[in-house]
């Protein structure tokens, strides 16, 4: 068996727009994917694929609330780049998203509604672990590549702002999040221990006391980002590594 620095690799897309319903509106962006994406895939809550067919948009429930709109119904989508052109798109799918308030489709079908064929922002790499370096350096010289990230790079930045950002933290890798949402906040009772069952509206974790919020500062807001940031490019690199993972092992079985 003959193994590749890099076994697989799958493109991105990511277009900066205005979503338009009417009088709401939503600054974001569209993620055109593959439709047999494995390691950034569209994900509802109970981590079932959202349907990215059909031509149109998907979006998460809490986008659709926002912009008040249902599947079926037609969106306006403001292009910020290129030639910038206003597209009216059917809302395809409305999902409860894994996270955040994404906005996906298909990403052929991104491309050729806004007529350009084969144009990607980005790819998602499965390498072997021991030719890191080498390709990270293979990468960073090629005109094409503005830029790229490793896992143990995200997973330091991820690390770094837990332990260092404001107010007292306590996490759980891959677990539970507990924390203080202000500096004098105070986790007043933890009612749970490592390794307890949790149960989704049922179990109470903590209690905690909260001090009135203050102003919020542009750095605060900033940090707040960069977290976010680290926190989901850590997700999506762990999730790639378990599908790799279970590739391999189908693989060799």
């Amino acid at each position: 068996m003959i193994c590749t620095p890099v076994s697989l690799v799958e493109p991105v897309r990511k277009v900066p727009v205005v979503l338009r319903n009417g009088l709401s509106t939503h600054r974001g962006a569209v993620t055109g994917l593959a439709p047999d994406a494995r390691l950034n895939r569209a994900l509802q809550s109970d981590l079932s694929p959202i349907p990215l067919g059909g031509g149109g948009i998907a979006l998460s429930s809490a986008l659709a609330t926002k912009l008040l709109i249902r599947r079926g119904e037609m969106l306006a989508v403001k292009v910020r780049e290129g030639r910038q052109p206003v597209l009216h798109l059917p809302v395809t799918a409305v999902a409860e998203a894994l996270r955040g308030a994404p906005a996906y489709m298909d990403l052929t079908a991104l491309n050729r509604t806004l007529r350009e064929p084969n144009r990607v922002s980005g790819a998602y790499l499965a390498i072997d672990v021991a030719k890191a370096a080498e390709i990270y350096a293979a990468l960073q010289d090629m005109p094409t590549v503005a830029g790229g990230s490793l896992k143990s790079a995200a997973y330091a930045t991820f690390v770094k702002l837990m332990n260092t950002g404001a107010g007292p933290i306590r996490y759980v890798m891959g677990a539970l999040l507990l924390s203080s949402p202000l500096a004098s906040s105070q986790l007043q009772r933890a009612f749970v221990k490592p390794g307890d069952p949790v149960l989704r509206g049922q179990t109470v974790v903590a209690t905690m006391r909260t001090a009135p919020p203050g102003a919020l500062v542009l750095r605060t807001c900033e940090q707040a980002q960069v977290a976010v940031n680290a926190a989901q490019a850590a997700l999506h690199v762990a999730r790639a590594e378990q599908l790799v993972a279970r590739g391999t092992s189908s693989n060799a079985a």
